[in-house]
């Protein structure tokens, strides 16, 4: 990586800093002015993948700070269009990003069917990236955030066996803990909707090989 681009990284990291003081202050204007600078800056340097990466890490930091699933969206969208860049499709960094956006969605969306219509698209970048932990962890929490807006047990089943089938796949890395954890907090959500004590056992004994496995 050259001298420019480590220039423009941090004239980019600069501005996120500034950029998220500006949802404290509620400064739109400058907001707007911001983003502006930092998507000419994206135009300007597509080739260069360290500055998409940056830009990505802090458009991905950027839905944490916003509050509405509109203003989370448009910058998921811009997520979107750095991981679909030709040269950057298979790039680990990027789709661990993008998918981070979506998991922060999913937690502003009010219905499971607009969470299920994200969890769509993170499937996808889930299958593509086998054995990316950002990827495999966003897309259990995304999972488990659907998991609070389903009304039944047999629904909430459904989403766990996904659910499972990524802790399972996903035992030996180094993130499973927060797999896990999203994992044991979709069976909580499950007893919570269960009726009978056999069934709530049933999940218990799951919940404890979660917390047996070493």
């Amino acid at each position: 990586m050259g001298t420019n681009a480590n220039n423009i990284i941090d004239n980019m990291k600069k501005l996120f800093e500034e950029l998220y003081k500006t949802y404290e202050t509620k400064d739109e204007k400058r907001q707007k002015e911001i983003m502006s600078e930092l998507e000419n800056i994206y135009e300007e340097n597509k080739k260069e993948i360290f500055v998409l990466i940056s830009y990505a890490i802090g458009l991905v930091n950027l839905t944490l700070k916003q509050e509405t699933k509109e203003e989370i969206k448009e910058t998921v969208d811009k997520l979107k269009e750095i991981y679909e860049y030709k040269e950057n499709k298979d790039n680990i960094y990027i789709a661990g990003n993008y998918a981070g956006g979506l998991a922060n969605l999913t937690a502003k969306q009010e219905t499971k069917e607009e969470r299920k219509e994200t969890l769509e698209t993170l499937e996808g970048i889930y299958k593509k990236n086998k054995g990316n932990e950002d990827v495999a962890r966003s897309y259990a929490i995304g999972l488990v955030n659907l998991t609070l807006k389903q009304e039944t047990k047999e629904e909430i089943k459904e989403t766990l066996e996904t659910l499972e089938g990524i802790y399972k796949e996903n035992k030996d890395n180094k993130d499973n803990i927060y797999i896990a954890g999203n994992y044991a907090i979709g069976l909580w959500n499950l007893i919570v909707k269960q009726e009978t004590k056999e069934e709530r056992k049933e999940t218990v004994h799951k919940l404890k090989e979660i917390y047996e496995y070493k």
